[in-house]
């Protein structure tokens, strides 16, 4: 299978995309190539070959433990080490530059 000039053509039209000459010569190129590899691809016969899902075996992705804050004391802590990796803060708050305009 190939594309041809017009075709190329057509779909950067579609795609309402400028090409020069030299460009369109080179994506007619590069298409063909694509293509000429799909074809390489689709000769290939794969009748014994398993089904894969995914190509890595599937791992478990660990999870942290959940846990229920139910204390004023506890929710105190937890922002407490929350903020506590800001470089700077105002009491509960972290504290950032003011935006201004430029």
């Amino acid at each position: 299978m190939s594309i041809s000039a017009s075709e190329v053509s057509k779909v950067a039209s579609l795609a309402r995309l400028a090409l020069a000459d030299g460009e369109r010569e080179k994506l007619l190129h590069e298409l063909n190539a694509i293509l000429s590899y799909i074809d390489a691809l689709n000769t290939v016969s794969l009748q014994n070959t398993e089904i894969m899902v995914h190509p890595f075996e599937q791992a478990e992705t660990p999870l942290r433990v959940d846990s229920i804050l139910e204390s004023e004391e506890n929710r105190k802590a937890f922002t407490e080490t929350l903020i506590a990796g800001s470089p700077v803060r105002e009491g509960q708050f972290f504290k950032v530059p003011k935006m201004t305009k430029t």
